[in-house]
């Protein structure tokens, strides 16, 4: 019996095979050569991912066959997953179909024997995912089919009401996710919107949006000449390493205790508070942190360029943190999987600057503020999913 249930109900789980509760439904019905550049959607293996459907590269089938083809019809509210590489960072790629489409036969149509949110639930337990990754056929890619799910174990109740008590309740956790997930997004959107607005487009002085009572233009200026960058210091003899895991977004998640002498050769760049961190590998990625903390024993990894400002501290950062900066870093990185620029070519590149210091701490300021909301949504989100993973694992057997 599972450690957390609704107390009206107590008979014991019984032991079953996910086969028996969940089908997956596909075939090869169509080839890209069906394809057209208008019609039904096509759900393919791309748009299907870990946090829902995504439609940005959309594909589709002439509306002839959505008549032709109907077992492969999908409506909204129906369950896929993703046959070919189904798991991400050991989370399985399951998604909900939010419009009228028609299935790929890189993706499986879910059919449950069960109550369908229950048993969607079911295949989201890490347990679960683990035993469904034990079973992938080949390794480039990874392939799942129907008669893997045959070989997992699974426990299960056979009481239809208490698997609808339990979908029903996973589903309004879920909408709160979501809700919060939403909100995130439009905080981040709302901020690109900010750093579009507030700093001078390509070309041009002055910003399209700025605070009352300041009207001069604003003036180029290399990197190299408001920061100074990676200066040197003697690293002290225990320390806090911050590697390239250890920030996301403009949040420090982790970090942990290392020795001079038995450190990574990376660990060379020691903070100073005001100090900023750009993360100089796969930049686009754009997790870079101010270093705004009262120590003066944290070192970060030399996979950040690390600029010491001798303008205001969260204005610059703001400034590296607009779409256009690091599109222009990106064209000066080298290498593809991982494209990379150095601290001198860093260095280089020119942004606009107010010439009022105090015009350069309101924008700064402002985007702190923005951060902090962002981060403490961020946190809020990271503790409902937790929250989840926990009700995952006391609400099964």
């Amino acid at each position: 019996m599972p450690e957390v249930r609704f107390e009206e109900f107590s008979e014991e789980w019984q032991e079953s095979k996910l086969s028996d509760i969940v089908k997956l439904f596909g075939g090869n019905a169509f080839s890209s050569s069906d394809s057209s550049s208008f019609g039904v959607p096509w759900l393919k293996i791309a748009n299907v991912g870990i946090n829902g459907i995504d439609w940005s590269t959309p594909s589709y089938l002439p509306d002839e066959f959505w008549t032709g083809y109907k077992d492969y019809r999908l409506y909204k509210g129906d369950y896929v997953m993703a046959l070919t590489r189904p798991i991400l960072n050991h989370v399985l790629k399951i998604s909900i179909v939010d419009k009228e489409a028609l299935l790929n036969q890189r993706v499986a149509k879910l059919i449950f024997s069960t109550n369908a949110e229950y048993g969607y639930q079911l295949l989201q337990r890490k347990s679960i995912v683990d035993k469904i990754e034990n079973e992938l056929a080949g390794t480039d890619p990874p392939n799942l089919g129907s008669g893997n799910l045959k070989n997992i174990n699974i426990s299960t109740t056979l009481n239809k009401d208490e698997q609808s008590k339990i979908g029903n309740f996973f589903k309004r956790l879920d909408n709160i996710i979501t809700f919060h997930q939403q909100e995130l997004t439009t905080l981040k959107k709302t901020k690109q919107g900010f750093l579009q607005k507030m700093f001078p487009k390509e070309g041009e002085s002055l910003p399209e949006v700025r605070f009352p009572g300041f009207t001069e233009g604003w003036e180029q200026r290399k990197l190299s000449d408001i920061a100074v960058f990676n200066p040197k210091s003697v690293l002290p003899e225990q320390f806090e390493y911050v590697d390239l895991e250890s920030v996301l977004g403009t949040e420090l998640i982790s970090h942990r205790t290392e020795h001079r002498e038995s450190a990574p050769s990376r660990a060379q760049r020691l903070a100073k508070q005001g100090d900023v961190f750009f993360q100089t590998v796969r930049p686009y990625q754009k997790n870079n942190y101010l270093f705004d903390l009262p120590y003066d024993n944290y070192v970060f990894s030399t996979g950040y360029a690390q600029m010491r400002p001798n303008i205001d501290s969260y204005f610059l950062f703001s400034r590296l943190q607009e779409e256009k900066f690091v599109s222009n870093v990106l064209d000066r990185c080298t290498g593809t999987s991982y494209p990379a620029i150095n601290s001198n070519d860093l260095a280089q590149i020119e942004v606009g600057i107010p010439t009022l210091g105090e015009e350069q701490t309101k924008i700064g300021r402002f985007f702190k503020q923005l951060d902090n909301t962002i981060n403490l949504h961020q946190r809020e989100l990271d503790a409902l999913k937790e929250t989840k993973k926990a009700f995952l694992q006391k609400m099964f057997v």
